[in-house]
C-alpha cells in the first residue's frame, strides 16, 4: 500500500512539472500508468494487458505513458517531454519508446535520452560516469557505465510538434 502512495505522490509532482514545460496554451500533457499483466491468449501463445494502476507490488511491472496533444493551429517547436523515473522503481532497460515524427516532410527517428543525476545532465546509453577508486593507495577517477536501473529521468527532445498532433512517449519500471 506504501508503494502505491508513493507511485501517485510522483504522478501529481509529474504532471506539475510537466505543465510548467508546455508552450503556453498550445500543449496539453497527460501522464497514466498502468500495472503490466502476462496473460494467454485462447488461441495460445502469451500476450500483455495493460491494468489501470490501483496497486502495486514489489516485482510489478509499470508503463508509464506521456501523451502530449498540440491542439493549437500552429508548430510548436523545441517540445521537451520529460518523464521522472518515479522513486521505489527502476527503469527497465530497453523499454523507453523511440518516436517517428515528420519534419519539413521528412521523416525523423526521436529516441530518448536519460539522466542518473535527477536530471542535471541528459545522454544516449550507454551512459558513462566518473568514480573515484583507491588504485595502490592512490585515489583516480573512472568512467564506469551507468546502470540503467539507476536512471532517474527520461526525456525527449521534439524540435517540432505539428499543428493539431498527439504523441504518445513510454517506458517501463520495476516497483522496487
Amino acid at each position: 500500500m506504501a508503494v502505491k502512495k508513493g507511485i501517485s505522490i510522483i504522478v501529481l509532482l509529474s504532471l506539475l512539472s510537466f505543465s510548467a514545460l508546455s508552450a503556453g496554451d498550445a500543449l496539453s500533457l497527460r501522464i497514466s500508468s498502468f500495472r503490466v499483466l502476462k496473460a494467454t491468449s485462447p488461441i495460445g501463445g502469451a500476450k500483455e494487458i495493460l491494468e489501470t494502476v490501483a496497486n502495486v507490488a514489489p516485482g510489478d511491472i509499470v508503463e508509464w505513458q506521456l501523451v502530449a496533444t498540440n491542439s493549437a493551429n500552429k508548430t510548436v517547436r523545441d517540445v521537451v517531454l520529460l518523464l521522472p523515473i518515479p522513486a521505489g522503481t527502476s527503469y527497465i532497460a530497453g523499454t523507453a519508446s523511440s518516436l517517428r515524427i515528420s519534419k519539413a516532410g521528412s521523416p525523423m527517428i526521436v529516441v530518448p535520452e536519460f539522466s542518473y543525476d535527477n536530471g542535471r545532465t541528459f545522454g544516449r546509453p550507454p551512459l558513462l560516469k566518473s568514480v573515484q577508486v583507491t588504485l595502490k593507495k592512490i585515489k583516480v577517477n573512472r568512467l564506469v557505465k551507468v546502470d540503467p536501473v539507476e536512471y532517474t529521468h527520461a526525456r525527449w527532445v521534439l524540435p517540432i510538434l505539428t499543428p493539431n498532433s498527439t504523441i504518445k512517449v513510454s517506458l517501463r519500471t520495476k516497483v522496487n
